[in-house]
């Protein structure tokens, strides 16, 4: 008796309430589990970014390092910055070799590829020079592919210096 003096005139909720309902549910779960998603692929692409940079500043206090005379002495024979016409990266300032062509080995996944192009006044100028007019500019790029697997993502820095030889 006492719940028909509470509950007057309803016997429950009809199946299209039931369904509109569900629907409601489904969308605002389907609209979090997007934004999740796309949460965390950003995440991830921030991650790599970061990473990549991290390449390119090691790169580039290297250069910081060798830019003044130019030569490394690790190698035989001294080799000369300078004098780079292909992309190339340094591993260190006193291995042998210590210029390479492009680096993949910083990380244990090898997904980042690391160029250094010298930047100099000649015709074959690589690509990534392109527009720049300074002929002691180098350029340090690392590329790698995009977390959504739809192309590549790259980092670019640039590093002027002067030789004094």
């Amino acid at each position: 008796m006492l719940r028909k003096l509470l509950f007057k005139g309803e016997d429950g909720d009809t199946l299209i309430e039931v369904l509109v309902v569900l629907a409601v549910l489904g969308f605002a779960i389907g609209i979090s589990y997007a934004t999740a998603s796309q949460s965390l692929l950003n995440a991830r692409q921030a991650q790599e970014n970061t990473q990549a940079t991290e390449y390119s500043q090691t790169e580039l206090e290297f250069l910081r390092v060798l830019g003044p005379s130019g030569n490394i002495t690790g190698g035989n024979p001294t080799t000369n910055i300078y004098a780079q016409t292909s992309p190339f990266c340094i591993y260190s300032t006193s291995a042998v070799p210590p210029i390479t062509n492009s680096c993949t080995n910083f990380d244990p996944s090898g997904i980042y590829l690391v160029n250094i192009y010298y930047c100099a006044k000649i015709s074959t100028s690589p690509p990534a020079c392109t527009g720049i007019t300074d002929p002691y500019t180098f350029i340090i790029q690392t590329t790698w592919p995009d977390v959504s697997g739809k192309g590549t993502d790259s980092v670019t820095l640039s590093y002027k210096t002067y030789p004094t030889t």
